[in-house]
C-alpha cells in the first residue's frame, strides 16, 4: 500500500486467482490458490464511513489511546480480520491487524504475538504492540496487532519494475535480504512456513524488504512440525505436505528457493497445475520446481540447492548466504564503475531509476543516507542534496560524470 499526494491511500490487491483477498500485512487465513496469477493495483479510494469503527478508547492500553481508531484505512480482509492503515496522536503511521479471535483461535494467536514479539531484525516487520494482552484473550471477540507502517508489498515492488526481473543484479540483492531475514529467524529455532512475496513488505524509499505474517510459525522447541498443509501449496517442501517424522526449518528453505522463482518470473512455480495436482505430485515428490529459462549457471546451482528432495541434505540458509550467487562473482556481479562504463548514461539512468523514482516521490519521507547503493542513487538525483560528506568514489565519478551531461545539455 502507498500513499497519494492528497495523503489518500493506494491498495495494491496483488493477489493470484484464489480464494481470499491478499493483506500486505499477511493474508489472515491459510487457504491455498489456484489458477493463473493476477496482478491488479486499485485506484486510490477515499475512506467509506462504513468501514470505519469506533472503538471505546478507554478499554485500550496505554499506546493504543494515541491511535486514532476513527479515521483509519482498511487495506485488507480475510478470513481472520482485517488489516487497517492508521495514524498515532503524534501522526506516526502503524499497521493495524484486527483479528476475529473465535475464528483464528487463541492459541494460534498467542503463538504469533509471542514470536513476532521477540524478532527485532531490519529485515523483519516490527511488532509495536497487542491489545488485549496474551493473558487477556479468553472472553474478547477481537484482538487487535500493531506493527510498523511498510508502504507496499514486494509483489507490488517487483511489479513496478517487471522489465527488471531478467537482470539477476536486481533481483539478487533482495534475495540476500530475504536470506537474512530467514537466517535471524531460523537462529531463533522459529521456522515461518509461509514464505513467499505476499508476505513480504517492501519499502521502496529504503529499498528494504521486511518478512511479515507470522501466523502459521513454529517454536521448534516445541518439537518438529507435524501438522501437514501448513502453507501455500505451490511454496510447500514435499515435507511439508507429507510430514511424515516431522519437519522443520529445511521447509522454510524450499520455500525460499519458490519465492526467488517468483521474484524473478511473477509467478510462483506450478502455476499452471490445480491445488490437488501439486500437493499429490509434490508430496509423492514426483513433482518440484525447475529454474526459469535463461537464469545464469550460477543462479540454476543456487536454486536447486534449495529443492533437494531430501531435507537432510537440502541447503541451510548459512549455506546459501555463502553461495558465490549472493556473495557476488565480481566477473558476473560489478560493484563498482568505471569512467568508460558511465559513458554510456542510458545505462547509467536505467540502472538506478528505481532509487530515483523513490526520491522523487515527495509524499514519502526519505531516511538519511545510510548505505553506498542509496548515496549512490541519492546523488544521481536531479533534485537531491549534493551536500553528501563521505560518498564512495565510484558515486563520486558519477556525480561528475552526470554534472558534465547537465553542462553539455545546457550548452546545447
Amino acid at each position: 500500500m502507498g500513499e497519494t499526494s492528497d495523503g489518500q491511500f493506494l491498495n495494491y490487491d496483488i493477489s493470484y486467482s484464489c480464494k481470499y483477498q491478499s493483506s500486505p500485512y499477511g493474508n489472515l487465513n491459510t487457504t491455498s490458490f489456484e489458477g493463473v496469477p493476477r496482478r491488479k493495483t486499485r485506484e486510490p479510494q477515499e475512506v467509506d464511513d462504513n468501514e470505519v469503527v469506533v472503538y471505546n478508547h478507554e478499554s485500550l492500553t496505554s499506546l493504543f489511546t494515541k491511535i486514532n481508531l476513527t479515521n483509519k484505512v482498511k487495506v485488507g480482509q480475510g478470513q481472520f480480520g482485517e488489516v487497517f492503515v492508521c495514524k498515532s496522536t503524534d501522526g506516526q503511521k502503524y499497521a493495524l491487524k484486527e483479528i476475529d479471535v473465535a475464528k483464528n483461535g487463541i492459541e494460534d494467536l498467542k503463538n504469533e504475538i509471542g514470536i513476532l514479539g521477540g524478532l527485532q531484525h531490519e529485515n523483519i516487520v516490527t511488532f509495536v504492540d497487542s491489545f488485549p494482552n496474551v493473558n487477556q484473550l479468553s472472553g474478547v471477540s477481537k484482538a487487535f496487532i500493531l506493527m510498523e507502517f511498510v508502504p507496499e508489498t514486494l509483489t507490488s515492488f517487483l511489479e513496478k519494475y517487471k522489465d527488471w526481473r531478467s537482470n539477476e543484479r536486481f533481483i539478487v540483492t533482495y534475495i540476500h535480504q530475504l536470506l537474512n531475514a530467514v537466517y535471524f529467524v531460523h537462529s531463533r529455532n522459529i521456522v515461518h512456513c509461509d514464505i513467499k512475496c505476499d508476505n513480504i513488505l517492501f519499502d521502496d524509499c529504503k529499498k528494504q524488504l521486511k518478512l511479515c505474517d507470522f501466523g502459521l510459525a513454529h517454536d521448534l522447541r516445541n518439537g518438529k512440525i507435524k501438522q501437514p498443509n501448513r502453507g501455500t501449496i505451490n511454496f510447500m517442501s514435499p515435507q511439508a505436505i507429507n510430514p511424515k517424522a516431522g519437519y522443520g526449518k529445511e521447509a522454510d528453505i524450499w520455500s525460499c528457493g519458490c519465492t526467488f522463482y517468483e521474484m524473478m518470473t511473477g509467478y510462483p512455480p506450478y502455476f499452471e497445475f490445480e491445488s490437488m495436482t501439486i500437493m499429490f505430485q509434490v508430496g509423492s515428490e514426483i513433482l518440484k520446481p525447475e529454474p526459469p529459462t535463461g537464469c545464469s549457471p550460477l543462479c540454476r546451482k543456487f536454486l536447486m540447492r534449495c529443492w533437494v528432495q531430501n531435507p537432510a541434505e537440502r541447503a541451510t540458509v548459512e549455506e546459501l548466504l555463502a553461495h558465490p550467487f549472493i556473495q557476488g562473482d565480481k566477473k558476473n556481479y560489478p560493484t563498482e564503475c568505471s569512467e568508460y562504463e558511465i559513458d554510456d548514461m542510458d545505462i547509467v539512468i536505467d540502472e538506478f531509476e528505481h532509487c530515483s523514482l523513490a526520491l522523487h516521490n515527495e509524499t514519502r519521507d526519505c531516511p538519511e543516507v545510510n548505505s553506498d547503493e542509496f548515496a549512490t542513487c541519492f546523488a544521481l538525483t536531479p533534485a537531491a542534496n549534493h551536500d553528501i560528506e563521505d560518498l564512495p568514489s565510484e558515486t563520486l565519478v558519477l556525480q561528475q560524470r552526470c554534472q558534465e551531461v547537465d553542462a553539455e545539455n545546457d550548452a546545447d
